[in-house]
Parts: structure tokens; sequence; C-alpha cells
């Protein structure tokens, strides 16, 4: 009876195998990673959506008070302090709700001044 060592092992596996199953698992590991990246891409989209619904309530409850201070200053010709006071307080956050770019915290500090 012969023993087998560990570095005498042979296999009865065809070639095709030896050759593709290994080349095999490289290819569905690739494929997963892409898809797993296209799953995170969606999610990220997702996220960002999310947050600018979240943020429309809070804008339009920004531009509702610049309207209406802008409006009480063009019908009365000056602007009150209740009306500066008021407008004050529910632009406070502007600065957190818009992006520098757009212009707005600029045109709404424009008025703090």
């Amino acid at each position: 009876m012969r023993v087998m060592c560990l570095a005498e092992t042979s296999t009865d596996l065809p070639f095709w195998f030896t050759f593709w199953f290994p080349l095999g698992n490289a290819l569905l590991t690739l494929v997963l990673a892409a898809a797993t990246a296209c799953f995170a891409w969606g999610q990220h989209s997702l996220g960002r959506t999310q947050l600018k619904i979240a943020l429309f309530d809070r804008r339009v409850m920004v531009y509702e008070a610049m309207k209406r201070f802008v409006a009480d200053t063009m019908s009365g010709g000056t602007t009150t302090m209740e009306s500066m006071i008021s407008m004050l307080r529910e632009t406070r956050y502007a600065p957190f709700l818009f992006e520098r770019r757009a212009g707005i915290s600029d045109y709404i500090e424009h008025f703090y001044k």
C-alpha cells in the first residue's frame, strides 16, 4: 500500500475545469462588485433626492417670509420694526438651507444690514 504526501496529491479533474473554474470565480467576483457599485450609486442618488425633498418645506418658508417682507416694504414705502424682526426671525437659518452660489443668502443678508 502506498501512502501519498500532501505534495503528491493528484486531482482527477479535467483540464477545462481546472482552467475555467478559477477564471469563472474571478469574473463572478467582478460582476458582483459591479452590481454592488450600481446599488451603492442608486442609494447615493436616492439620499440626495430625499435631502432635497426634506429641505423644500424649509426653503419655501424662507421664500414666503422674504416675499411678505418685500411686499410690506413696497406697499408701505418704509419698513416697520415688526416686519423687520419677523423677517429676521423667519430667515435666520437661510445660510444653512441654500447653497452659497445661489445668492439667496447674500440677498437676505443685504436686509440684515
